[in-house]
């Protein structure tokens, strides 16, 4: 391995951010917005190294990302509370790095996409509550998030380079409670879904002994379906 690739240096960054938050309708929805830029200088960054493709990590020479984040919280009506949120990044490499060949590493290029960085990402709650005439209450709660496809790596020169599809996530839950106790049966991705958020294979390696040990998708919990109680003393 190259001597510049044994260690890595922390990585900097100023931020510039601007934003405005507050209320509409008597209070009954409330808002946030900001815009934002961070200049990365020696940003970090996975890779693999040497004939036995050993991950490490190493430092890419600048970077900036830059976007915009939303939310608004709305009071529907007494029983009813919604909130949902929207946020776009925009994140490349603002420098040239060539990588060593025999290191396995890829050479960064100027434009070259963040890796793990979704362009768009959503998010969304939705809130019910139901009194008893008992003085209990019921609690519905639906709530889902998407994050858009990303690459793992910034181009096709590192050896395990891939793109992650973009997903969402739903879950729900309903829940009875009093001043004491509180009930709650939950489903958590609903669908199912894969919603993988890593990658890493040999598809650079022919004939490689242990290539076929060596892929590997780190994915999301799968469906969960489940009750809790809990109680105050």
């Amino acid at each position: 391995i190259a001597p510049e690739f044994l260690e890595y240096d922390p990585d900097e960054a100023t931020n510039y951010e601007q934003g405005i938050k507050g209320e509409l309708l008597d209070g009954r929805m409330r808002y946030s917005t900001a815009i934002y830029r961070v200049d990365w200088d020696k940003p970090q960054t996975d890779g693999f190294f040497g004939p036995l493709f050993l991950p490490g990590v190493f430092n890419a020479e600048e970077a900036r990302t830059q976007g915009i984040e939303l939310e608004l919280t709305a009071q529907v009506s007494e029983r009813l509370m919604a909130t949902v949120g929207y946020n776009y990044v925009d994140a490349e490499f603002t420098k040239d790095l060539t990588g060593i060949a025999e290191d396995n590493i890829g050479s960064i290029l100027k434009g070259d996409p963040m890796p793990g960085v979704p362009e768009h990402m959503a998010s969304l709650s939705v809130d019910y509550y139901f009194p008893l005439d008992s003085g209990n209450e019921i609690h519905v709660n639906l709530n889902g998030s998407y994050r858009s496809s990303v690459f793992n790596q910034p181009n096709e020169t590192f050896r395990d380079f891939g793109e992650l599809d973009s997903f969402s996530i739903w879950n729900a839950s309903v829940g009875w409670s009093n001043d004491k106790f509180r009930i709650n049966a939950f489903v958590n991705n609903i669908a199912d879904e894969e919603a993988a958020t890593g990658l890493r294979y040999r598809h650079g390696l022919e004939g490689h002994a242990f290539s076929a040990f060596d892929d590997r998708l780190v994915v999301g919990r799968p469906r969960s379906i489940g009750l809790y109680a809990s109680y105050s003393f």
